[in-house]
């Protein structure tokens, strides 16, 4: 099932290029261990979620529309690679288009990854498997922005 919606991501004040900036966790080469008690999201410090939206493909449509409305209405669309978690991918998606001063639409196209080192396996087929959405993705912008889209 293809799920649509909007997010709000907050950057924090001090962001540095390049870093998504999150609370403070012990992490080993392998595996990460987020002790959030040591350090308390901070919308102020962090890159934190706000507020996530699941709309209706015909209202996610109309938001296409709006954004591409704006005086720069490039479109960016972010896909995430294996061993990454939705968060994850919303945080990077965020960031890039934060460092990019991208004035445009930022839209993720987030496929179900186990987000674990040891899944890569079961990643690339999920991959895989969400070429289909990934296009009907595609196409939906396509639609909703015209043939002068730029993606």
């Amino acid at each position: 099932t293809t799920n649509f919606g909007t997010a709000h991501i907050a950057v924090p004040n001090k962001h540095k290029v390049g870093v998504i900036e999150r609370p403070l966790g012990l992490q080993g080469a392998l595996l990460t261990f987020a002790i959030r008690t040591l350090d308390k999201q901070d919308p102020k410090r962090h890159f934190t979620t706000m507020q996530n939206n699941i709309l209706p493909a015909d209202d996610f449509s109309q938001e296409i529309v709006k954004a591409a409305a704006k005086p720069d209405g490039d479109d960016l669309i972010y896909v995430h690679s294996w061993n990454t978690s939705f968060e994850q991918a919303s945080f990077a998606a965020a960031q890039l288009s934060h460092d990019l001063q991208f004035a445009g639409a930022t839209m993720l196209f987030s496929w179900p990854s186990r987000a674990a080192f040891s899944a890569y396996a079961a990643d690339q087929e999920a991959a895989l498997a969400s070429l289909a959405p990934l296009n009907d993705l595609l196409v939906r912008t396509r639609q909703a922005v015209g043939p002068q889209a730029k993606i």
